[in-house]
Parts: structure tokens; sequence; C-alpha cells
């Protein structure tokens, strides 16, 4: 088999940085990932592979081990089965803060041109939501669009529109219906050769039926809406798939949580008009508490910025800062278990 990584998306940047790095190693692109193997498509198909063991010792965390969209240098080891000895430079990442308690970075897609924020116009839309999606979207290094689902389900479209123009600057929206066909062909002029999109969203938001339109066929499970209004979570794993039109596209399980990592400034971005109300307060250090010439207070008394909304900000604000606080601490935590194996391995022989 004879497989052109160039339909996968190998750009000659890429495979610049893979010919100054390889030996004798080939090249590949992650497109699944499964707890600790990984499937990875190269020149003579596609082969499993598994994370070295040097890698695995030279990484600091979740972040650093080989994540979908990936592209990956390939020790060959038997059959189909290699080992992953190194992760070429990222050109663009989408990453949150990993699921429970823990604070660490869980990357989620890597190298995608396009990031497709899906949110449903049924019951699904929230803003508070959109807008933390948005911010870690602005960090990425990807061109963020906004995908709004079922719209057959909404009632009053240009009203949901015109919520979102209000708090969203910057960013394409596309309003779709997979069952009515709405929207599909601005989706569809989006798609490129060799031009990777990645999907996200909350759980049924019609991210696999999406899919399904754009392939052509049945390729991801989807189900019904169910009795509440609400989609039904079917997407298990990351998978990046190619398109017969050119393009590759990847799907993501749903997210029941979107946590923030230390992104201020991409905070500050989503949330410009706040900052930009912000800085006509009277002091420089202002609150928007009790002080006087607070532009912020005035923008809410006068109806020009919700209060929903910064009370949001203010929140996320808190949010990434705590994030960033045990980050670092834990960052620390992992340099000092380093050290400590270093101390250990580096002992003193005695004759």
């Amino acid at each position: 088999m004879n497989i052109n990584l160039k339909d996968w998306g190998l750009t000659q940047e890429i495979y610049d940085q893979y010919e100054e790095r390889a030996d004798h190693q080939k090249i590949g692109r992650v497109v699944e990932e499964h707890k600790n193997l990984y499937k990875v498509i190269t020149e003579i198909g596609y082969i499993i592979g598994k994370v070295a063991g040097k890698l695995q010792y030279e990484t600091d965390g979740n972040g650093d081990y080989p994540s979908v969209g990936d592209y990956v240098l390939l020790e060959h080891h038997s059959g189909d089965k290699a080992l992953i000895t190194e992760i070429l430079p990222r050109k663009s990442k989408f990453s949150r803060k990993i699921a429970g308690s823990q604070f660490e970075e869980q990357v989620v897609v890597t190298n995608m041109d396009e990031l497709w924020i899906c949110m449903a116009l049924n019951k699904d839309f929230n803003l508070k939501r959109l807008d933390r999606y948005t911010t870690l979207a602005w960090d990425s290094g990807a061109t963020p669009v906004i995908i709004l689902t079922k719209a057959d389900l909404c009632e009053d479209i240009d009203e949901a529109l015109e919520e979102i123009n209000q708090t969203i600057f910057g960013i394409d929206m596309i309003v779709v219906s997979s069952v009515e066909d709405i929207g599909l062909d601005l989706v569809m002029n989006r798609m490129e050769y060799g031009k990777t999109i990645a999907l996200l969203g909350s759980s049924g938001v019609g991210k696999s039926t999406l899919i399904n339109k754009i392939l052509g066929n049945e390729e991801q499970e989807t189900t019904d809406i169910m009795a509440d209004d609400r989609g039904k979570h079917t997407t298990t794993y990351r998978k990046l798939m190619l398109l017969d039109q050119g393009g590759i596209i990847v799907d993501t399980p749903g997210m029941k949580s979107v946590g923030l990592l230390n992104n201020d400034k991409q905070l500050d971005d989503t949330f410009k008009d706040i900052v930009e109300i912000g800085n006509l307060c009277r002091f420089s250090d202002c609150s928007h508490n009790s002080e006087p010439g607070c532009a912020i207070k005035a923008a809410i008394a006068n109806g020009e910025l919700s209060s929903e909304r910064y009370n949001n900000y203010v929140k996320l604000k808190k949010e990434a800062a705590y994030m960033e606080k045990k980050l670092n601490k834990a960052a620390l935590r992992r340099e000092s278990k380093e050290r400590g194996r270093h101390f250990k391995s580096h002992k003193k022989v005695k004759y």
C-alpha cells in the first residue's frame, strides 16, 4: 500500500522538521488514540504505535504525550507495530483541564487549521458554555468557527444570532440543520485539500450527524433526540477521517466540562467588549466595585453591558487564575520528583 501523506495534511514545513530530526525513523500522523495505543497513518498504511520508553521518561505531563492530529516519528518494531519516538512540533492544539480533580492539561486535538465549535439551537443553547469554548479556541492557534446546529428545532434563529453577536466577536458563524440540509453548502465550502477541521461541542449537539452528512455515509454512530429535546452522546473517542472531496475532519466525544487553563489573554480576546469598556474607567486599577467614574458600572446601568455577561467574565477570570496557580504547583512537584530521580541515579559509588 502506498499512502500519500499530503492527503492527510502533511506540508513541506512539517516534512522538513521530520528530515531534520529523523535518523532511520518513519513519519506518520495519529488518527486514533486508545489508552496507551495509537493508530497512525503512514506511507505504508496504518500502524499501531506505542510510546517509546525514552519519550515517556522525557514527558512532563499528559500534554506531552501523542494526541490525535500529531505528526510523529516511528521506529518499526514488528509487523504492523511501531514505537513512537518523538512528536513533531505542533502548529496548533486545543487543550482543556483534565476532567476531575486533577490539575493537568488534556490535549484534545492538534495540528488543526479550523476549530468548529458546535452548539445546538434547541435547549442546549448556552452562551456561557460558548464563552468557554471560544476562550480555549482562541488559545489553540487554529481559526475558530461557530456551527449552530439543529436549526430546525429553533423557533427564532434571528434572536439567537443577535444574542451571540452581542457577546462573540471576530468569529464566523454557520447555521445548519442536518435534517433539512440547511447550511450544508456553506459547511462544504470550507473543506479544502490537506485542511484539518476539528469539531468540538457538548454531548448530543449533532457533531456525528453533521460529519455523516459531510462524509456522505453513516461512518459515525448517531442517536435520535431524546424526549427532553437534548441529543444523546454517541462518539466515544477522537478520530481523524479523510474526506473523499479532500480535507481531514476530526470528531471528538462530547465534553461535559470545559475546564480553563491559564488563558488570561484569551479571556480578554473573548470578552474584548468588557476590556474596552474597562479601559474607560477613571482609574486604571478600577476594581469595578465602588470606585467613582467606573465605566463598567455605568455600562451595566444603561444597558450597554449585561450584568450576567460581566459576572461570567469575572467568574472565568477567577477560574483561570486559580488554574494557573494549581498548574504551576503541579509543575513544581514534577520538577522536584525529577530532581529526586536524577539525584538517585547519580549517587556516588562506594569502593
